[in-house]
């Protein structure tokens, strides 16, 4: 075998952020949904629901000097009502089910539907909202092209990393993003 002849180019490993406040900046941004794998490939096991959350795969670094690490996260971009919120009503309807704690009913092409939630999807979309103005994203800006140009200017922002269960094991991902202070020495302008 010739190692480097038959050497396969795949994403690299890198060290996750550790836990608290870090200044990053955006290094790529993928299109996926809940069904893909970070690579947009299908993951191995799928519910048995036929609608999947659009997400957006975001991966930052560390921005600071003397600082290394990164971390990949998922924003999504919808979310569901829970069975156990139902109105008994709505339960004693039967056209819901409880599947894996969520309220999903068959649709008129006989596809099981998790059912949207509103409320929950205005907090999906506000906390993306959050991310791209830590950005400096401007409102009323497309969202991808926006983000494209972040990466390209290397906008450096703040987020906070915590490592809290998910599924019944512990997960590291990123919470509360914000814009870096600007401050002009000598200057009018000191933002804080």
């Amino acid at each position: 075998m010739d190692f480097f002849k038959d050497f396969k180019v795949a994403k690299p490993e890198f060290q996750l952020l550790p836990e608290g406040e870090q200044v990053v900046r955006l290094l790529r941004v993928e299109l996926l949904n809940s069904f893909q794998q970070y690579n947009g490939t299908a993951k191995d096991e799928l519910p048995q629901w036929e609608n999947a959350t659009p997400q957006l795969a975001v991966t930052v670094v560390a921005s600071e000097e003397g600082k290394n690490g990164g971390m990949t996260h998922r924003f999504n971009g919808c979310g569901y009502r829970k069975y156990d919120e139902l109105t008994k009503a709505e339960k004693d309807s039967g056209k819901y089910e409880d599947i894996d704690g969520y309220a999903c009913y068959t649709d008129d092409e006989g596809d099981m539907i998790r059912e949207e939630d509103p409320d929950r999807t205005e907090k999906c979309a506000n906390i993306i909202n959050q991310f791209a103005s830590a950005l400096q994203i401007e409102e009323g800006e497309d969202l991808m092209p926006a983000l494209n140009r972040a990466i390209e200017d290397q906008v450096a922002f703040r987020v906070t990393v915590v490592n809290e269960p998910y599924e019944g094991k512990d997960q590291f991902r990123l919470t509360r993003f914000r814009a870096l202070a600007t401050v002009t020495a000598g200057g009018e302008d000191f933002d804080d």
